[in-house]
Formats: C-alpha cells, sequence, structure tokens
C-alpha cells in the first residue's frame, strides 16, 4: 500500500504551485502551517484517493491474513474462506459473507466518490 500511497500523494503535491509556499513563508508562516493550511487543502482529493485505495487493498488482503492470524483473530475474507470444506461448498453463507464484505467498501466509495474522481483525473488535463 505504501508504494502507491506515496506515488499518489507525491504527484499530488507536486502539482501545488511553489510560489504559494514562498508567498507564506515571506508571511511569515512555519513549514508545518503551510503544510496544514496550504499543502493539505491542495493536495485533498490525492489524499483522499490514496486512502480509499489504500483501505480498499488492506480490505481485501487475503494472503497475508491467512497466513499471518490465528484462528480466533480472523479477517473477514479468511474467515469467508474459513466455510469451505473438502466435500461441500455452501455456496449460500459464501455469497452472504461476501455481501457483508464488499459492504463497508462500497458504503466507504459513496461517501467520498466526489474526492474519488477529483483526484483520479487529477493529471488528465492542464
Amino acid at each position: 500500500n505504501l508504494p502507491i500511497v506515496v506515488w499518489i500523494c507525491a504527484d499530488q503535491f507536486k502539482s501545488v504551485p511553489v510560489e504559494l509556499a514562498e508567498a507564506a513563508r515571506l508571511e511569515g508562516a512555519s513549514e508545518f502551517t503551510i503544510f496544514w493550511r496550504l499543502y493539505l487543502p491542495l493536495g485533498a482529493p490525492g489524499v483522499a484517493v490514496s486512502a480509499i485505495f489504500s483501505f480498499i487493498f488492506s480490505w481485501n488482503e487475503l494472503l497475508y491474513a491467512l497466513v499471518l492470524t490465528r484462528s480466533d483473530t480472523y479477517t473477514a475474507p479468511v474467515a469467508a474462506t474459513s466455510f469451505m470444506s473438502g466435500y461441500e461448498l455452501p455456496w449460500g453463507e459464501i455469497m452472504a459473507t461476501g455481501t457483508m464484505i464488499v459492504l463497508p467498501v462500497i458504503i466507504f466509495a459513496m461517501i467520498v466518490s466526489r474526492q474519488l474522481v477529483r483526484g483520479l483525473t487529477m493529471g488528465a488535463t492542464k
């Protein structure tokens, strides 16, 4: 997750004009103030897209959770695979679990969809 977050955020923050930061420094703003009041609001679409992608990639991670967790601390994707056995495949339970796993991601994406579209198209036009 970290490489894609760094890639998206770095590109977004590089698109902020340097002149704005220089003007803020001339006005006496500290580096933290410049970041908090200038770079973060202007880079909000990229930060939102990074948060969405990071959340979805972490939520859907199966391999690490399958290998690294104990049976009493399973994540949702690992719990969905635990329904399968050697003799039967309960499709109803698997589909219900899949729906419950996807539901938070869909709600999260609907809430931040405006930022998602703005962030995904941030470099498409000049």
